[in-house]
């Protein structure tokens, strides 16, 4: 048996980040599940980076985590964080309405452009379908893989440990210490535990012997399809298509896209529905001139969603030691660095660096007892 100031159960971007920056402080030991990080949510996400999209919560924590991605610290990764790529979000005369006022909610950051700027900008949508329109030239594309990988380097690099194939299957707590077994027999006891388990976030309460939050992992699907014969993708911005339901991106030569889908399902190494994929399919044919004749990659990710849909982020009030962090709703590598540092200094009692100390005024509005009746 083994012994940490802090445990951290779940190795994707919120679980490797704030160990990362814990372990500046303290001794950290993560926990994954799986044999890799990020294997979930991480590793599935389509990874846009916008500060105008979600809720506020959502679009503040973003704003905080914004200045890590332009320029993060030196050695973290060498290759950059974030690709600039312009949104469009559009909309048909019946989603004016909708449009504009979305517009309204975050006008310091978009531009009304025309719809005939949108068809010029991606010629394949259907102008038939599009009345409206609104720029975000704020946001890009994140590398998932070189934020994850340049967390989990870090956490290693100030004495952390990560440890795979390791899934928690017991919690007990006893004289100030709680005692983390996992599902091959190891034993790891800390006086912290942070619950970044992502989708298992309230299996995970239950073996602690705390009633969940009613954290609800929903999936989301995303489909590659080939463009039209003759047409360069590479600078197409991503499109969100209020009316359509679904939004497309350009992805290594092919069009990414999804039908916005959230439906509820049971924590697993989720897969996707052939329902799913064929509203995919036929949203983007209705919305664009693409004819798609095979989809040669499928798959679906889980967004996790707290019931007022706000991140979880705080000790429980219930138990000594148990610390959330989970509930980011999709958004969760675009607000890490805001979530680690947070996380880092509620758990360490350490200064937040001052870049980020706004997060501080969000902390109220994300602890869990907000959603203990």
């Amino acid at each position: 048996m083994d012994y940490h100031d802090v445990i951290v159960i779940g190795g994707g971007v919120a679980g490797a980040s704030a160990a990362a920056e814990i372990a500046a402080h303290a001794t950290v030991l993560v926990l994954e599940a799986e044999d890799q990080p990020g294997y979930h949510s991480t590793g599935r996400s389509a990874a846009f980076f916008t500060t105008t999209y979600g809720n506020s919560a959502s679009q503040a924590l973003g704003r905080i985590s914004e200045p890590f991605f332009r320029n993060p610290p030196e050695e973290f990764s060498e290759s950059p964080l974030l690709h600039p790529r312009d949104q469009i979000v559009v909309a048909n005369a019946d989603g004016l309405d909708r449009l504009q006022a979305m517009q309204q909610s975050i006008a310091g950051d978009v531009v009304a452009i025309s719809a005939h700027e949108a068809l010029e900008r991606v010629s394949v949508l259907n102008a038939g379908e599009v009345a409206g329109a609104f720029v975000d030239r704020t946001g890009g594309e994140l590398d998932a893989g070189a934020i994850l990988g340049g967390y989990v380097r870090l956490l290693k690099q100030r004495g952390g440990s990560f440890v795979g194939n390791a899934r928690v299957s017991g919690l007990s707590y006893l004289d100030g210490l709680w005692t983390v077994t996992t599902e091959r027999g190891d034993c790891h006891r800390a006086p912290i535990v942070i619950n970044a388990a992502g989708a298992w976030a309230d299996q995970v309460a239950e073996l602690a012997g705390l009633t969940p939050l009613g954290i609800k992992p929903l999936r989301r699907t995303a489909i590659l399809v080939p463009p039209p014969e003759d047409t360069e993708v590479g600078d197409w911005p991503m499109v969100v298509h209020l009316s359509g339901e679904l939004y497309f991106k350009p992805d290594a030569g092919m069009i990414l896209v999804s039908p916005m889908d959230e439906t509820e399902d049971l924590p697993s190494d989720v897969q996707p529905d052939e329902y799913d994929v064929a509203v995919a399919v036929d949203r983007l044919i209705n919305n664009t001139s693409v004819e798609v004749r095979n989809v040669p990659h499928k798959w679906a990710g889980f967004r996790c969603f707290a019931p007022d849909r706000n991140p979880v982020v705080g000790y429980d009030p219930r138990s000594s030691g148990f610390f959330w962090l989970a509930g980011q709703g999709g958004f969760g590598v675009g607000t890490a660095p805001a979530l680690a540092h947070l996380t880092c200094g509620l758990v360490t009692g350490e200064k937040i660096p001052p870049v980020y100390d706004r997060v501080l005024h969000l902390a109220g509005a994300l602890a869990p007892a907000r959603l203990l009746s």
